[in-house]
């Protein structure tokens, strides 16, 4: 079936306005029918806001590329020639903290309670339970995930080091201590490459 284009209606009120000054504006109006809307075109790119845009952003070289990834296409112009993701825990709230301490405090919890669940996994042979079934939901002291079942039922135990522990940036100026550890975070995607390749640079220095 196919799709009807929307209709996109816009107004715009002086930013410099106070937020009063927009309120009355809203109070008089009393409803949509009440304001002079202005009828907008998106863009091939489906940019609806486009008054005073220049039209040479396909012009700019692009950071990444999934093209430039594959190691066929070496040719391929963008700033960066790999990229991905930052790191997925799966559980920020055990993994994160602002405090050094009390995520170190945290993980320790998380990872004896986890250990255990190990432990209990080995002991009951070969039992047809399923791990969903088995595994014990605690949210106060562990989160489980697809990945750390998988874990446990490879019989993977879990280690705390100090350097484990490290300084990220988890949003955009927001510094927080993580737990950097292949089975406590669910996917650490390509940061130990990255991490190692930098180590190997500065050796070199």
């Amino acid at each position: 079936m196919p799709h009807t284009p929307a209709l996109i209606y816009f107004k715009r009120v002086n930013d410099a306005q106070k937020s009063t000054a927009k309120l009355e504006f809203l109070e008089k109006a009393s409803s949509l029918r009440g304001i002079e809307w202005q009828e907008l075109q998106p863009d091939e790119r489906h940019t609806w806001i486009t008054e005073g845009m220049q039209a040479d952003f396909e012009s700019f070289l692009p950071i990444g590329r999934k093209e430039a990834k594959a190691e066929k296409n070496v040719n391929v112009p963008t700033i960066f020639k790999n990229y991905g993701r930052g790191v997925a825990t799966c559980r920020d709230d055990w993994a994160y903290d602002f405090h050094k301490n009390i995520l170190i405090d945290k993980i320790h919890l998380f990872i004896d309670t986890y250990n255990k669940e190990v432990d209990y996994w080995k002991r009951r042979g070969n039992s047809s339970s399923k791990v969903d079934d088995f595994v014990s939901y605690e949210d106060t002291k562990i989160k489980w995930s697809r990945d750390l079942k998988l874990d446990l039922q490879r019989g993977r135990y879990a280690s705390f080091s100090d350097e484990k522990v490290r300084v990220a940036l988890y949003r955009p100026f927001c510094k927080q201590f993580l737990f950097f550890d292949r089975i406590l975070n669910e996917e650490v995607y390509h940061f130990l490459k990255y991490f190692l390749h930098l180590r190997a640079r500065l050796r070199m220095l």
